[in-house]
C-alpha cells in the first residue's frame, strides 16, 4: 500500500520519458499529490507545477 509520506517513482505526467522521484503529502480521489524535499522549491518540478499525478503513472515505491 501507498500511504501519504511514502517516497515513490513515477512517470512525469507531461513528459513520459522523465521519471521523478517525489515523497506523497495528500491523497485524493484522482490520485497523489506528490513534492520534492529539496528545500529549494525552484530546484525541481512536482505537484506545484503539474498537479495531481493520477495513480496510473506510479511505478513503485521506494524501500528505505
Amino acid at each position: 500500500d501507498i500511504t501519504k509520506g511514502d517516497i515513490v517513482v513515477a512517470s512525469h505526467p507531461f513528459k513520459p520519458s522523465v521519471t521523478i522521484i517525489k515523497r506523497i503529502t495528500k491523497i485524493t480521489n484522482k490520485g497523489f499529490f506528490l513534492e520534492g524535499d529539496n528545500p529549494d522549491p525552484t530546484a525541481s518540478e512536482d505537484s506545484h507545477n503539474f498537479g495531481v499525478v493520477p495513480h496510473h503513472l506510479i511505478l513503485g515505491k521506494v524501500k528505505i
